[in-house]
């Protein structure tokens, strides 16, 4: 299968601007390649946080493949930026690797005038062939962020279980249009999906997708920052669902 993670940064909200300018905060975070390479930079904001939203994008994924999780250390997370150009590709988009200590993680990035969206993926196990990534993103409006006192609303699109990981409208939102996305990609309804985020004492686990009330195969990543909600998911190809049976 593959493993994602994901992570968006608004990049009109008041805290991601001139970061480039905060030797504290650039030391603390980037590494000193990746230093030169916002200073070189023509764009070094959204250059800067491209490099953090991968290194964020990146930890998801090493948080499901490595227990216990480490201690996210933003400069322990070397990202490598290219241009598909460097790559042989007839196009100016930027990917990069990521290498968190023996493991090296592939990101794609899918960016607007606004915001920045990583997309971190580790191939795991055989039959890599077989799956695929989705991803999307929205911005939110004032009426979905209101959505979240809406008893009627929420009790129709979420489980009593899914609904302890609601626990600010952006964090129901992305399980909201999430869920439409991975529905229509696996051919299934919206009401048999479930997005179950577990709590162990102060600190919840990643996501999980539950087809049925059983747990699937398909391997999901949530985030929002700002106006912004964005998700990414694995499945197979063609989309249909292997239920992992517990032994």
């Amino acid at each position: 299968m593959i493993i994602v993670g994901n992570d968006i940064v608004d990049l009109q909200v008041e805290s991601a601007q001139g970061k480039s300018n905060d030797l504290r905060f650039m030391r603390r975070v980037f590494t000193a390649s990746e230093r030169k390479a916002i200073e070189l930079s023509k764009t070094p904001e959204p250059t800067l946080w491209r490099l953090w939203a991968a290194k964020e994008a990146a930890y998801k994924v090493v948080c499901k493949l490595q227990k216990p999780r480490p201690v996210f250390s933003h400069a322990q997370f070397g990202v490598d930026l290219k241009n598909s150009v460097e790559l042989g590709l007839f196009s100016n988009i930027v990917h990069a690797t990521v290498k968190f200590r023996a493991t090296i993680l592939e990101v794609q990035f899918a960016d607007g005038p606004d915001f920045i969206h990583a997309i971190a993926y580790c191939p795991f196990g055989s039959g890599l062939d077989e799956f695929e990534i989705h991803s999307g993103n929205r911005a939110t409006s004032s009426a979905d962020l209101s959505l979240l006192n809406d008893h009627d609303w929420l009790q129709s699109n979420f489980t009593e279980d899914e609904l302890l990981s609601c626990v600010r409208s952006e964090s129901a939102l992305v399980r909201y249009f999430s869920k439409k996305s991975i529905a229509d990609q696996l051919k299934i309804q919206e009401s048999q999906i479930q997005i179950i985020r577990p709590q162990i004492p102060d600190n919840y686990q990643p996501p999980y997708l539950l087809v049925d009330r059983r747990r699937s195969e398909v391997d999901i990543s949530l985030s929002h920052h700002g106006r912004f909600v964005a998700w990414a998911f694995s499945a197979r190809r063609p989309a249909t669902v292997n239920v992992l049976r517990h032994k």
